[in-house]
């Protein structure tokens, strides 16, 4: 697995870097569309959190707001929210998610788009002990201001934490990319080939049960399947920076094409940086993504949890050929 890196996140480390000195010893600022998804991640599992709201969250995960104009602003906080996931077993993402003397444990699925949206928030990167990676942050409170989201101009939500310790490869350096695919064996690489093969044609009714599996925290269960392949000529997914609750990712199959929106979609551009392709960023747009992308899957090597078993060969969408 390998950090944000790039252009993407290049307004949102200015912005933090402007406003470090505004801001107490430690605590960092997040005003940007990653923020409005780790709330809505967060705030769902909020034992203080209404009904009501909850549901404003529900929409925006959904790509959805406008009729939620009159909501007024909606804060969303946890003490702690604290993510690990690891090489060795690559189905292993965990968050824990502190609200007072309440927390909630998340696992599997739910538990990647926690981490995914944590990484993609704090941008951190560290050396990686043992294959494992962790990310956590304290005190974190986000304003989320359903006027402003609403309107689809620019910002409405803000989030403010101090970011714990954390662990993780060290960042690739965007200028040495190659054109040709980067290789990656992980369980950022298995994550995406379990969401891109959910829809690809050539994918069996057997391979997209086992793929289900794998996303669902259990790779014990399919150790006696076959090897096979999780492939697509093309992967891009867009999100925005003016209006935060916009991601879109096409997939293409041949003549086929799969459109996602909503939080399908958030799922798997999160999921696509964590592999350590790059985003590219024009007029407030964000895109990332592989042409060609495949992977090949190895049932009996994810089920032992030693590490490898999802290898995925990915081009940048940026860099490819037209």
């Amino acid at each position: 697995m390998k950090r944000f890196t790039g252009v993407a996140l290049a307004g949102a480390v200015a912005f933090g870097a402007a406003g470090a000195a505004a801001q107490p010893q430690g605590q960092q600022d997040d005003a940007d569309q990653a923020a409005l998804l780790l709330a809505t991640l967060v705030g769902a599992h909020s034992p203080t959190l209404s009904a009501a709201h909850k549901t404003v969250l529900t929409h925006y995960l959904a790509g959805n707001g406008k009729t939620e104009a009159r909501a007024g602003k909606i804060v969303v906080q946890a003490d702690q929210v604290s993510c690990t996931a690891g090489d060795e077993d690559a189905t292993s993402f965990t968050c824990d998610l502190k609200f007072g003397a309440d927390t909630v444990h998340l696992t599997a699925r739910a538990a990647s788009q926690v981490f995914a949206a944590l990484e993609m928030a704090i941008d951190d990167s560290a050396p990686s002990p043992a294959g494992r990676y962790g990310a956590s942050v304290s005190g974190l409170k986000c304003t989320l201001d359903a006027a402003t989201i609403a309107g689809e101009t620019d910002g409405g939500a803000d989030c403010v934490y101090v970011a714990g310790a954390t662990s993780g490869p060290p960042a690739s350096d965007p200028s040495a990319q190659p054109v040709t695919p980067i290789n990656v064996d992980d369980d950022s690489s298995l994550l995406v080939a379990a969401l891109v093969g959910a829809y690809a044609p050539a994918s069996t009714a057997a391979d997209k049960a086992v793929l289900t599996h794998y996303l669902a925290g259990q790779p014990t269960l399919d150790a006696a399947a076959a090897k096979f392949q999780v492939n697509a000529d093309k992967v891009a997914c867009n999100s925005s920076n003016r209006d935060l609750k916009a991601w879109t990712c096409d997939l293409t199959f041949g003549a086929k094409t799969v459109h996602l929106a909503g939080r399908a979609a958030s799922e798997l551009d999160t999921a696509l940086g964590l592999t350590g392709l790059l985003q590219d960023v024009a007029m407030g747009t964000s895109t990332i993504g592989a042409k060609p992308m495949r992977c090949t899957l190895d049932p009996a090597a994810i089920a032992a949890r030693t590490k490898g078993g999802a290898a995925c060969a990915l081009t940048d969408v940026s860099m490819a050929p037209s």
